[in-house]
């Protein structure tokens, strides 16, 4: 039988909302710490400064989820995006 690393509570509901996309980073990093998962976001600028493009990767225990990036005009917003599709990916 296969082992995984531990998930997010089966029926835990991902967030859905605009203010609950927000608090994204928060949710992935306060379920990660109780269940001892180290995480890491990895930001890079990308594009002019005028208009830049951030594009955040996720760090899972040491290990680049490239499949996982989250991007947005502002840095804060490509973190949230970034531990959104985390949440959804079970890889928790």
């Amino acid at each position: 039988m296969q082992t995984q690393s531990p998930i997010r509570p089966e029926g835990t509901p991902a967030p859905n909302s605009d203010q609950e996309n927000r608090a994204a980073l928060r949710l992935v990093n306060d379920f990660a710490h109780s269940e001892r998962i180290v995480i890491d976001y990895r930001a890079e600028q990308r594009g002019p400064d005028d208009n830049p493009l951030w594009v955040v990767t996720p760090v899972i225990m040491g290990k680049t989820q490239g499949d996982l990036q989250g991007s947005g005009k502002k840095k804060k917003d490509a973190e949230n995006t970034c531990a959104l599709a985390v949440w959804n990916s079970g890889r928790l």
